[in-house]
């Protein structure tokens, strides 16, 4: 009997121990195969025990985060191949399967798309909304009307106001004063007016902000102690700039001869009609065009704008001179910068009115070129122009420019109000026009 090196010496058995040796490299290579689909499965499903969230992995269930890795169609399925593992037909339709979710969830995204980007800058799908027409990019800003808009319609709205009333009066036979006629019957009934428009038109731009109109200056929760403080500063500048005067040549100061009841009345009367002129114009210039400017550029910008138109609106008084336009202009800034501090109007309100009335009434001086009629005292300029003003009034002597540095030093240290970082100027150092 053969031995077993005889038979496979033998020609008949020649191709046995071949065909056993590619047999057993076959085996070997599927087991490898079936080794590396195993580790391949154990990185997907450590893959997937990543993505799952914190309390889903905490409570054992297989939801996936909220945060989705969307793959294609071959990277959703398990990457197997067909001589790895058996079972074709199972796998072939899990890869089906996966396929077809991936391809209806990514429809559901661009259905989505419109309604998700109306959410924010980036909505929950990742895409940044739709920008809009070049035509309302003009009109309107990130939040809105843009401010250079905002204020010109908000300056048109005060001028058809004023029209209207200014017809109506006429009509009436009660034709408004202008303000040449510095008188306290004269200027009441055409602040009144002027006070009117400038409100009415800061409560239509209010809702068009979608705003009260309170949030423009008018509402403070010490509004009351900080009129009174601008009130008291005021005259303590103006008594200051008149005794400065009078100590150095610039001007006399007599005694009108009124009564003590026409002085009263005449007291009164000029405190109405000087309240009405600061409420007037601190709200048409300092409350809605100032703020809306800058919450919309910088408080810088609004004050230098705000505070030129402030001095133009002079321009046409009588006796009126470019020396008395220029402190005009900076008293502008002085209460910006209140505004600024205490994030209302009302210490510039006091400061105004207060200023007007102890300039006019008390000292029965000239202010911005104009003259009161029933006045406390009179004043009168017998100094060179350059230190008593001339016609103009003390508002164009040199003395004005340190009372207005004191009234600025006061109104830089006014306490902060939170209405600096809530809704009056939140948005001031980070919004454009």
């Amino acid at each position: 009997m053969p031995t077993r090196a005889e038979r496979a010496e033998s020609p008949r058995h020649a191709s046995a121990a071949p065909r056993r040796s590619r047999t057993r490299i076959g085996v070997a290579i599927r087991r490898d195969a079936t080794h590396e689909a195993m580790r391949r499965n154990r990185r997907i499903a450590a893959r997937t025990r990543r993505t799952r969230s914190p309390t889903a992995r905490a409570a054992g269930s297989g939801a996936r985060s909220r945060t989705h890795h969307y793959h294609s169609p071959q990277s959703a399925a398990p990457h197997f191949l067909a001589r790895d593992v058996p079972f074709a037909p199972v796998r072939a339709a899990f890869r089906d399967l996966a396929e077809r979710r991936t391809r209806r969830h990514f429809v559901s995204l661009i259905i989505r798309k419109p309604r998700d980007a109306q959410m924010g800058d980036v909505n929950k799908t990742g895409w940044p909304p739709p920008s809009p027409p070049r035509l309302k990019r003009i009109w309107h800003g990130p939040d809105g009307l843009r401010a250079g808009w905002a204020v010109l319609l908000y300056a048109a709205i005060v001028a058809a106001i004023m029209l209207a009333l200014g017809v109506a009066a006429r009509i009436a036979h009660h034709p408004l004063h202008p303000r040449s006629d510095l008188s306290a019957a004269g200027q009441i009934p055409f602040e009144l007016a002027l006070c009117a428009a400038a409100l009415i038109a800061t409560h239509v731009m209010s809702r068009i902000d979608r705003r009260s109109w309170l949030d423009y200056g008018l509402r403070a929760p010490r509004g009351a102690l900080h009129f009174v403080w601008g009130a008291f500063c005021s005259l303590a500048a103006v008594s200051a700039i008149m005794g400065l005067l009078v100590a150095t040549g610039g001007a006399t100061i007599e005694y009108s001869g009124a009564s003590r009841t026409a002085a009263f009345e005449s007291a009164v009367a000029w405190a109405a009609a000087f309240a009405l002129v600061a409420l007037a114009e601190e709200v048409a210039f300092r409350g809605y065009p100032f703020l809306k400017l800058a919450r919309r550029t910088h408080p810088v910008v609004a004050a230098a704008l705000t505070s030129l138109a402030f001095g133009i609106s002079h321009v046409s008084n009588r006796n009126e001179n470019i020396a008395g336009i220029v402190p005009v202009v900076i008293y502008g800034l002085v209460a910006c910068l209140s505004i600024w501090r205490t994030g209302s109007l009302w210490w510039a309100l006091g400061e105004h009115a207060m200023w007007d009335w102890s300039e006019s009434f008390l000292f029965g001086a000239a202010d911005s070129g104009l003259t009161a009629h029933d006045t406390l005292f009179r004043s009168h300029a017998i100094g060179p122009v350059w230190l008593s003003g001339g016609t103009v009034g003390p508002e164009a002597s040199v003395l004005v420019f340190p009372a207005l540095a004191a009234l600025a030093y006061v109104a830089w240290r006014l306490p902060p109000h939170a209405a600096w970082n809530g809704s009056t100027l939140a948005h001031a150092r980070r919004q454009t026009v």
